[in-house]
């Protein structure tokens, strides 16, 4: 078996990459890549007798420094390189002196020489550095240390990459006069070339005047992107051979990212999470959170306990506090006066337990933790129930926040009328994993709807497809009937296709589909079809981008004018995969083959409408979907979305909702799109009550209901009755704002802070506790009316502040 399906749990290194194999290291390296080649690059440029440029990188803990330093080394040793990489321990506790750097170097380089078999090389190293401390002189000790270390690579014909973690350890114990020294040695020709990492920024290195000032080319490891969590995650299901769990990863996006904003983005959490989601997630996000700070609680514990008392103290106070906290709040909190504590908070500034911000409303300051984790681990552990509480509603808000990519995805699909039996099957395959109730019962009755149409056309359409009623046991008879079929005659491709799609969008039995699809492409080698299900079925139920990927390319591959992989491999791009350019790429391919079908239309107006910016494009692909489909009330609806809220073209928009309503009547989403369009940007309140009076609390949009009858309020200054009616709104939410609902709660905060209302708000979320459950809405809003909202938006939590500010851009919109 490949070494790389034989990795373990236990192999993953949280804490000390420098155990793991060669092999391992760089299989588990899938971030910090482009860095990784860039410093790589510029080694290899180092000319024979050249000045060396120096480098730093700088990262909160747990970014990765470590792993990085690891990589570079593992690249280093391999036989072609003209360079020794000499990786120094993170913590150089005997270091006390230049003498000791250079010794300490000699022992790196003879470690270094032993894993490649040099053994006379150690030996003569060995021998040497016994001789040296004989040498009482501690300068003329760094001296001969330090030439004897460039005789050793003339000897070998290696240049030494010096390789140090924590760099700022190394300034802490050299003095002035040793770092001017240590910089002259290190700026002569053919010097060792020095890579450093630091939890914070050095002011030896940036300071004018300073020994290092200038001479490091720095550089930011910054947090994690989303991707790239979850390109780590992948490549650890892979790496242990549990490809079955990439299913899991991808089925719970908004908790992921949750737990990424949570987790401050940080690699080595990435891994604990990883650990999390073998064991299988829970049903609630918190028990899952639980579980991650149970597994980092050792480091943690022990790294807060290594502080001095008044340290401890301090970051306690801090970490508490959880919102950035300024000098005179942390006096009265620690009890220490501002002499004792300015001296501590730089000592904390520059071992990287804290970082600085500006004090909102207060001199000087503000002071956080810098590594969220280890706050969030501390607010668990460590504060009262009251900020228990508040920690487990944000995770619950930021579930629903970051949200489920499907659910964008199905409502796209009630845009578009299927123009064949496959596009229905694709609908029918969403509206079998959507979570959403009330959406799953949209797609399926439209499913259902076309199909009659079809049925007309083609009346053994029901049977073929195993598309009958709701009845179950009908399915179950058809399951029946298809097997019995086979049991006569197993090479009949088209009974195997029937059954995949029977068991994909009527039985929970997606591996059984998946099986019969198979076979009848084993069967079959030009069933474009099945690969073309297979694809739907690896994307929706599988949650296997990768496989649907493939699939939808063998299908193109199998008949390159089928124009519906073309569309279904755009909407992967677009919803999926991220890959906009890839997106626009297939879905005008779709297009060239098939012009008249208006799925791809509609595919390529919401990818330049939500995703490219590009309006006019966006005005012109919804225009052609609804030339080719103009009796599909959906599309009129995105299109009067389009210039209400991209192109503030209101009376187009206007004309658009109409359009949409006289087509459906039953389209609440229009109706509900309409009363904002006429109340809020064309001041025609007396028609937006006209159309609300034909809406009623519909499941699944009961919070929508009483959101639109508290503004009517508003705007007739009935503030008493408001507030009924929005206690109303907030009861329907329990502790978390829906998926399908939450554009009209930002829609609602921007009006209500735009009518002058936005106190009035918050005091009614403050009262009845959703200043806390839904923490970043209110911090939104309340930014929204304060005059500096940067400012206050900076005093919160990094946990509440940047979705905060997402969702307060997406409000001033409004």
């Amino acid at each position: 078996m490949d070494k790389i399906k034989q990795l373990s749990l236990s192999q993953l290194g949280l804490y000390n990459p420098q155990r793991l194999s060669d092999e391992i290291v760089e299989d588990l390296f899938v971030v910090r890549k482009k860095y990784f080649q860039l410093l790589m690059d510029k080694i290899n440029k180092e000319k024979a007798n050249s000045i060396p440029q120096h480098h730093l990188f700088i990262g909160q803990r747990g970014m990765g420094k470590s792993t990085l330093l690891k990589r570079i080394e593992v690249e280093l040793r391999k036989k072609e390189s003209k360079f020794i990489p000499l990786l120094f321990p993170e913590e150089q506790y005997n270091l006390s002196n230049l003498s000791e750097f250079w010794l300490n170097s000699l022992d790196a380089m003879a470690d270094a020489l032993e894993l490649v078999k040099g053994k006379e090389d150690v030996k003569l190293i060995d021998s040497k550095v016994k001789e040296l401390q004989k040498i009482k002189d501690e300068d003329a000790l760094a001296k001969q240390a330090f030439q004897f270390l460039i005789e050793m690579s003339k000897k070998i014909n290696k240049r030494p990459v010096l390789l140090i973690d924590n760099m700022s350890f190394i300034f802490d114990r050299l003095n002035k006069s040793e770092q001017h020294t240590l910089r002259a040695w290190l700026m002569q020709n053919n010097a060792p070339i020095l890579i450093g990492a630091s939890a914070v920024d050095i002011e030896d290195t940036f300071n004018y005047g300073a020994p290092f000032y200038d001479a490091f080319q720095i550089s930011y490891l910054n947090k994690l992107s989303f991707d790239e969590l979850l390109e780590i995650l992948n490549n650890l299901a892979k790496l242990t051979n549990a490809q079955e769990l990439l299913a899991n990863i991808h089925e719970e996006i908004g908790r992921l990212k949750t737990i990424h904003q949570l987790t401050g983005g940080n690699p080595r959490t990435a891994v604990m999470l990883f650990k999390i989601i073998v064991k299988g997630f829970s049903k609630e996000i918190n028990d899952d959170l639980e579980a991650l700070l149970d597994e980092i609680t050792p480091l943690y514990k022990a790294r807060f306990e290594e502080l001095p008392t008044q340290l401890q103290i301090i970051v306690d106070a801090i970490a508490l506090h959880w919102d950035p906290i300024n000098l005179e709040q942390l006096r009265i909190e620690t009890k220490l006066e501002n002499g004792q504590l300015s001296p501590q908070l730089k000592r904390l500034a520059e071992l990287g337990w804290i970082e600085k911000l500006d004090a909102y409303k207060a001199k000087g300051s503000a002071y956080q933790i810098s590594e969220r984790f280890f706050n969030i681990w501390f607010l668990m552990r460590r504060s009262s129930r009251r900020q228990k509480k508040e920690l487990y509603c944000l995770s619950k808000f930021l579930e629903t926040f970051y949200g489920d990519d499907l659910h964008e995805v199905a409502i796209n699909s009630l845009s578009v009328k299927s123009k064949n039996i496959n596009q229905i099957t694709y609908k029918l395959a969403l509206a079998e994993v959507v979570t959403d109730k009330n959406l799953k019962k949209q797609l399926t009755d439209l499913c259902h709807n076309e199909l009659k149409e079809e049925a007309k056309i083609n009346p053994d359409i029901y049977e073929k497809f195993g598309l009958l009623n709701n009845d179950k046991s009908e399915y179950l008879k058809l399951e029946k009937k298809y097997l019995s079929q086979l049991k006569k005659n197993k090479q009949d491709s088209n009974v195997w296709f029937k059954l995949g799609y029977l068991y994909q969008s009527h039985f929970v039995k997606d591996k059984e589909a998946e099986e019969a699809y198979l076979m009848a492409i084993q069967l079959n080698q030009e069933d474009s079809g099945s690969w073309n299900n297979l694809g739907n079925l690896y994307w929706h139920n599988l949650k296997d981008s990768k496989k649907s990927q493939e699939a939808y390319l063998k299908a193109i591959e199998i008949d390159e004018k089928y124009s519906l992989p073309w569309t279904n491999l755009g909407s992967l791009y677009m919803d999926y995969l991220k890959d906009y350019k890839k997106s626009e790429e297939a879905y005008l391919k779709a297009i060239e083959i098939d012009e008249n079908d208006s799925y791809p239309w509609n595919g390529l107006g919401n990818l330049y409408r939500n995703h490219l910016h590009e309006y006019k494009k966006s005005e012109e692909a919804y225009l052609k979907a609804i030339e080719i489909s103009k009796d599909y009330s959906y599309l009129w609806n995105n299109l009067g979305n389009l210039y209400q809220d991209y192109l503030s073209e209101y009376a187009k928009s206007e004309e658009a909702y109409l359009k949409s309503i006289v087509i459906d009547s039953k389209n609440y989403i229009a109706k509900y799109n309409l009363v904002f369009l006429y109340r809020d940007k064309m001041n025609k309140l007396q028609d937006a009550e006209n159309i609300y009076k034909e809406l009623k609390e519909e499941k699944g949009f009961e919070d929508s209901y009483w959101l639109n009858k508290t503004l009517f309020e508003l705007y007739k200054k009935n503030q008493g009755v408001a507030d009924e009616y929005l206690i109303n709104a907030l009861k329907r939410i329990d502790d978390k704002l829906p998926n399908n609902t939450q554009d009209d709660w930002w829609r609602f905060g921007g009006v209500v802070t735009k009518l002058g209302y936005g106190n009035w708000f918050l005091n009614i979320l403050e009262k009845n506790e959703f200043n806390t459950i839904l923490a970043p809405y209110y911090v939104a809003i309340k930014a929204i009316t304060e005059k500096d909202g940067e400012g206050f938006l900076n005093s919160k939590a990094v946990e509440i502040r940047e979705p905060a500010r997402k969702i307060m851009e997406i409000m001033k919109k409004y």
